[in-house]
């Protein structure tokens, strides 16, 4: 929804040329749709710096200090996907790792926080994605089926999240670009937001 992993991409970059690592694109990409324990598992593996919480906090300050002075869009489809689904009576939420204070600050930024009828952040769930409780808890609270319910992911993580919930997904890949096994585990691969109302439209 939110065009900010070019922004977080930056960051990482830049704190490893500061320590010496290369964290560019190949590595950013294991760290899309994760946090917490995982993400320091990772940078110790790939570095074996003594601190890596400290990189994470550098990264993160730096991140946030770019969203705010470059600012972050709405990614290009996202309204009009929003305004199709309130025409047609549809509800919607948010499943995100992100922690709940600075989701709400991305949000709000674009004026989108009120447009969803229920937001749940990473920091509101014992398991984090790939785990299915993310998807499962919205399922829970809109007293939908998985069956009823379709997931957006521009994430790995994401998508397995979903496919482990036993709900449809479509992909919107953003850095990351599916490898085959994600492939099976979506209905389809879309390349922008825009081509998801045109899947609505066809599935009916």
């Amino acid at each position: 929804m939110i065009d900010s992993e070019a922004k977080w991409a930056k960051a990482w970059r830049i704190i490893g040329n500061k320590y010496g690592y290369d964290f560019g694109i190949d590595f950013f990409a294991k760290l899309v749709g994760i946090s917490g324990q995982p993400v320091l598992d990772i940078i110790s593996n790939y570095t074996g710096y003594h601190n890596p919480q400290q990189i994470v906090d550098e990264a993160y300050s730096l991140g946030l200090e770019l969203i705010e002075k470059e600012g972050i869009d709405p990614k290009p489809g996202i309204i009009q996907i929003l305004d199709y689904l309130d025409n047609k009576g549809i509800k919607k939420a948010i499943a995100t790792t992100t922690k709940r204070e600075l989701a709400k600050q991305h949000l709000d930024r674009l004026d989108l926080f009120d447009r969803f009828d229920y937001i749940i952040c990473g920091d509101e769930v014992k398991n984090r994605k790939p785990h299915p409780e993310i998807y499962q808890r919205v399922l829970e609270k809109m007293e939908f089926g998985a069956s009823e319910a379709l997931v957006l992911e521009d994430s790995p993580y994401g998508v397995m999240s979903a496919y482990n919930a036993k709900i449809d997904c479509l992909m919107i890949p953003d850095i990351v670009l599916p490898t085959n096994e994600l492939i099976q585990m979506v209905k389809c691969i879309k390349h922008s937001l825009n081509d998801v109302i045109d899947y609505f439209e066809e599935d009916q």
